[in-house]
């Protein structure tokens, strides 16, 4: 990696096999310091110029506070005054499910009254979020195909590859035609003859006009890289929508927001309850490597004091889950939302859901007692002398007698086994059959599935154990909101439970769980 002065002048940066994720997150430092990256690209990998011509944060904080959160000034409307009037009566929505919150959302991003300032949508777990963006997409969509103009323009940002491509087989399943989307792609992803999302599918760096295209799909470095691609045949897109912005590092969302040269008018949603941006690089993280646009947004007063409710006119808070079991909803929430996440209204469950209700039922396993339940398992970790990742290899044997009980009752696709640490994960996969997905919490985010059986490795007895009875990054309540509230019915933790509450980490001692032999018959 070289370095040349950061302070003024030019730092270049060329991405080694080695060095990559360190390289990346200090380029994402440096520009929230006083840099504006520019991406070269070469013959030879990848090359990254970062020119101290522009202070990022500077300029964002202003984007956050232009003409000041008392300014009552309005933008103009991104649909017509009848559109508009149709929605507020409640006519016109493209998914008749949605909720007077998520109703609310949609009319005031449509409306476009404070246009210097973001919108923020928070959205617990399982509350719609993802519901409430597709249906502004549908309706800007809709709207300009009406009336025939081709400033539609919407970039859709996802933090992730796997989140780009969902979320545009998603929004073809809601009826919008393959010749109104683009999906952006990784530079190292080949799509295949047989993809269904082939014919939507294009690379950035080769991408040739966007004109007739009404959103654009990509991760926030894909999105920055149209701007240099297109240069000023890129027209300026008419909304910004940054998906999971909770989870997204400021430089990479910098760079999406500014793609045309300055910023757009952005709707961010995401949960700050969820992950935070990860960061490997001390030196990045010194230098606000974990900061996220929601943190940005909360240090400019977007927030009430409880930090969870966007102020009025500035966002707003998705408070029903329609996706969990009432008594997991009410768990979650008093856990990590002060009781502002609540369950949605009770519809006839579905015959695939009486069925799994019924195969945990006969495991001793109902959710209207418990929730979350705690099989106690004490096994020695270890740590992986290359990697430095930790693992537990009596826990792990567990999760698999634990995952076959449930299987004789409950279909494998039904379950996800999720762990804290990459090389138990890796353990895992070996022990467990194929049919069943085992994840970090970070491969899961906006994932869910009915049983999630989780992994937590940490305890008292191994070569690693702390005097302080350390639980390493799972005293984070964000990470352990994420791997307890992926289910949708009962979460079945394992792991040394005296351990976790010994360790004096609050939320462990106060979760309310139900201990649970390892099964014979389970």
């Amino acid at each position: 990696m070289l370095v040349r002065s950061h302070d003024r002048g030019t730092v270049t940066l060329t991405e080694g096999d080695g060095a990559k994720l360190l390289d990346r997150e200090l380029l994402v430092a440096l520009w929230n310091q006083r840099c504006r990256l520019q991406f070269l690209p070469t013959l030879v990998g990848h090359r990254l110029r970062v020119t101290g011509s522009v202070d990022g944060l500077s300029a964002l904080a202003d984007y956050f506070q232009g003409g000041g959160l008392g300014t009552k000034e309005c933008g103009i409307p991104l649909v017509d005054d009848h559109h508009l009037a149709a929605l507020k009566r409640g006519e016109g929505f493209m998914d008749e499910m949605l909720n007077q919150e998520q109703r609310r959302a949609v009319v005031e991003i449509l409306e476009h009254r404070r246009p210097h300032v973001p919108y923020l949508l928070v959205g617990p777990p399982g509350t719609g979020k993802s519901a409430t963006l597709d249906e502004v997409v549908l309706q800007l969509a809709t709207h300009h195909k009406e009336k025939r103009t081709l400033d539609a323009l919407i970039y859709y940002v996802v933090p992730s590859n796997l989140g780009v491509r969902s979320t545009a087989e998603r929004l073809l399943r809601l009826g919008m035609r393959s010749e109104q989307l683009v999906r952006l792609y990784s530079e190292h992803e080949h799509v295949k003859g047989t993809d269904p999302l082939r014919d939507i599918s294009q690379r950035a760096s080769r991408m040739q006009h966007l004109i007739t295209t009404s959103v654009v799909i990509g991760t926030p470095i894909a999105i920055a890289r149209i701007g240099l691609t297109l240069g000023e045949r890129n027209p300026p897109p008419l909304l910004l929508l940054l998906d999971e912005a909770a989870y997204i590092k400021l430089g990479e969302a910098f760079a999406a927001l500014t793609a045309n040269g300055e910023p757009v008018q952005t709707v961010l949603a995401g949960d700050r309850k969820q992950l935070r941006p990860r960061c490997f690089s001390k030196v990045a993280e010194s230098m606000h490597g974990k900061y996220s646009l929601f943190d940005l947004a909360a240090d400019s007063g977007f927030f009430e004091d409880d930090g969870l409710r966007p102020k009025e006119g500035l966002g707003v808070m998705l408070r029903l889950n329609y996706r969990a079991h009432e008594k997991l909803v009410r768990e979650v929430s008093c856990l990590f939302y002060n009781g502002l996440m609540i369950p949605g209204p009770a519809s006839l469950p579905s015959n695939s859901l009486l069925l799994l209700r019924f195969g945990l039922e006969r495991l001793g396993l109902d959710a209207n007692q418990s929730a979350i339940r705690w099989v106690d398992i004490d096994g020695a970790m270890q740590r992986d002398p290359l990697t430095r990742s930790l693992f537990n290899v009596v826990e792990a044997d567990a999760v698999v007698s634990v995952v076959d009980s449930l299987c004789r009752c409950i279909p494998p696709q039904q379950v996800t086994v999720l762990a804290p640490y990459r090389k138990q994960v890796a353990v895992l996969r070996e022990k467990l059959p194929r049919d069943i997905t085992v994840f970090t919490a970070d491969e899961v985010i906006g994932q869910e599935r009915p049983v999630i059986v989780v992994s937590l490795v940490r305890s008292d007895r191994g070569e690693d154990n702390a005097r302080d009875h350390g639980v390493g990054f799972l005293r984070e309540p964000n990470r352990v909101n994420v791997l307890i509230s992926r289910a949708k019915e009962i979460v079945i933790l394992v792991g040394s439970r005296a351990h976790f509450i010994r360790s004096g980490v609050g939320f462990w001692g106060i979760l309310p769980t139900r201990t649970e032999p390892l099964p014979a018959q389970f």
